[in-house]
């Protein structure tokens, strides 16, 4: 895992500041090359080849192609042996065989990669810049076009080091609205600044290094590697796929174990792999929450060497602006301080490799929507009220929600997409009735978007592209990368989902939320027969209880000139704290805190 970034165009800045400001992404090694009117920038984590013939940019020389790369390609001895069986390597790294497998096949070199990547390469033969990023934008890019010059990075902060990037620098409060009222970062593809973009998940951007001018497209990948003859069950699947992303030549991993069945079931699987390298576990305790009690007996029945947190022990106050800094954007809760200091120590254990239970709600349908659009698909096949219900009934036995959340959920998803927006619409002019949002067109911020016209895989895919998941990967990436430690998150795997999305719409609820999770035998009875799904989004009473007057002064003496936020209504609110309005209030004093950190630092 590393740090990358580029300049198509005159390039006027200081090329070590642009390395530094990359080199908690890869503390081991920066470097840089620079071409006519291209220069990119490396900062290198060596997780496979310790040598020095890892580093990057690195060039073929036969072809005079250069490539700068983040992430990991699972599969790349498969490759190698596969199209280059007698050809010399001068590394044992996935960047070289990107390089070479770009070569034979063009930009189908996508469909031959089982990982998380972002690379870039420059082909010297079209004199084009091209760039990758994975199906499921676990790695990120963001980039920026402007003044006959294109900026691309793994990090924003990167990004603002260009000074013509910088000098354009202006807030976007259809985002920042976005964010504090509808809890999305990344709307459309959108940053919170004007002239930044992130490219999407599945694209490829394509640069004329003579012209700047780009094209971005989309692709579907069609990866295949799994033999279906060979792996007729869904438990065999899983390790397989759990087994590929264990690939690192560092002799410990780790798994962060919230005590929940996505991070359980991946901590149990590593231990059912025969693998000769240590397995660590990371959970952050927090008092009277049921997971963390899960957590410890976990690690007793599977004998993990486990570190805890206490969640008590954490000044949230002060962390909040630091992991404000690292991810350069604002939390979205308190769970985002928590993820950083379990990171802390992972960093501590001298640990790269942590595995992550990311992505599972999303691939295997665990949130509520899910299964209140379930519901709504089954109505829609005949609209009988009375089958409606004896089906929620039934599945009431296996998940702990009333049945009057999950009827009336149900209902909501079976209303057409346009009037649920509607309603959505309204009660976000509600909830950010404390800012000052005259220039903001509440009107152009859809909940939904409409990917699908099928309401089941629409709400799917909102929480595929939409919603949160590509918050919980960048905040994961940036939080992990500060501290040069590589997450991997095996639920985001493309053949995994195909084969997951062959079965039928029923089996994923069978026996709860995440039916095919919970099937699986060697799973824990303890998480496996749990209904309940907390989720870790920390105690906001608490934290308002215990920092009132550093949160009080905080609004009081460095609120008064933020766009946006209207300093005595904040206050209002805050002293008068309702719990319909507290994840409101959170979000919009963690922007205001991300705010003073980018726009205010330097004056």
């Amino acid at each position: 895992m590393c740090g990358i970034a580029g300049v198509i165009g005159s390039f006027e800045d200081d090329s070590d500041d642009i390395l530094n400001s990359l080199k908690n992404r890869g503390p081991d090694f920066q470097n840089f090359y620079q071409i006519n009117n291209l220069v990119f920038f490396h900062s290198l984590l060596k997780i496979m080849d310790l040598s020095e013939n890892s580093v990057q940019p690195m060039i073929d020389q036969k072809t005079g192609n250069v490539i700068i790369f983040n992430g990991e390609i699972y599969n790349y001895n498969e490759i190698r042996k596969k199209y280059f069986p007698d050809s010399i390597f001068k590394s044992d790294t996935d960047t070289e065989v990107i390089l070479k497998t770009y070569e034979l096949f063009g930009n189908k070199v996508i469909e031959h990669l089982k990982g998380m990547f972002v690379f870039a390469i420059y082909d010297n033969k079209t004199k084009k810049v091209i760039i990758f990023r994975d199906t499921y934008g676990i790695k990120p890019l963001y980039y920026s076009s402007l003044k006959n010059n294109f900026f691309f990075s793994s990090d924003i902060k990167t990004l603002l080091k260009f000074k013509k990037v910088k000098e354009e620098i202006e807030l976007n409060e259809k985002i920042v609205v976005s964010f504090i009222g509808n809890r999305q970062l990344f709307k459309n593809n959108e940053t919170l600044f004007k002239n930044i973009k992130i490219l999407p998940k599945s694209s490829i951007i394509e640069i004329d290094t003579s012209t700047k001018k780009f094209s971005i497209s989309k692709y579907k990948s069609n990866f295949k590697q799994f033999d279906n003859k060979n792996y007729q069950n869904f438990e065999s699947l899983f390790l397989k796929n759990l087994d590929d992303h264990i690939l690192t030549k560092h002799d410990k991993i780790a798994c962060f174990l919230s005590g929940g069945l996505d991070s359980s079931l991946l901590a149990s699987s590593l231990s059912k792999i025969k693998t000769n390298k240590k397995i660590y576990t990371f959970t952050a305790l927090q008092k009277d929450l049921f997971e963390s009690d899960n957590a410890k007996k976990i690690n007793e029945i599977q004998k993990f060497n486990p570190t805890y947190i206490n969640t008590e022990d954490i000044n949230f106050f002060d962390e909040l602006e630091k992991v404000n800094k690292i991810n350069f954007q604002p939390s979205v809760d308190l769970s985002v301080i928590v993820h950083k200091k379990l990171c802390e120590e992972v960093r501590k254990k001298n640990i790269k490799i942590i595995f992550s239970g990311n992505g599972a709600d999303e691939i295997f349908c665990g949130y509520p929507s899910h299964i209140y659009s379930y519901f709504a698909y089954n109505f829609k096949k005949n609209y009988n009220i009375f089958k409606l219900i004896n089906k929620i009934l039934s599945f009431k036995k296996t998940n702990a929600k009333s049945f009057l959340d999950i009827l009336k959920g149900t209902f909501v998803q079976i209303l057409p997409l346009k009037l649920i927006n509607y309603i959505k619409k309204i009660q976000l002019k509600k909830k950010v009735s404390h800012l000052n949002i005259s220039k903001v067109n509440i009107q152009n911020l859809n909940f939904y978007d409409e990917h699908d016209l099928e309401k089941f895989k629409n709400v799917k895919k909102n929480y595929m592209d939409s919603w949160a998941l590509q918050n919980y990967l960048d905040y994961e990436d940036k939080n992990s990368m500060y501290y040069g430690i590589e997450i991997r998150v095996p639920y985001l795997d493309i053949e995994l989902e195909k084969i997951i999305n062959n079965y039928s719409l029923e089996s994923f609820f069978s026996e709860g939320s995440k039916s095919h999770l919970r099937k699986i035998s060697f799973l824990p009875d303890i998480i496996a027969k749990e209904k309940r799904k907390s989720g870790f989004a920390g105690d906001l009473n608490l934290f308002y209880e215990k920092y009132y007057k550093q949160i009080l002064y905080k609004i009081e003496n460095d609120f008064n000139d933020i766009p946006l936020i209207n300093n005595k209504k904040l206050r209002d609110m805050f002293k008068n704290l309702k719990l319909e309005n507290s994840e409101i209030f959170f979000r919009t004093f963690s922007y205001g805190i991300w705010y003073l950190n980018c726009f205010k630092e330097d004056e």
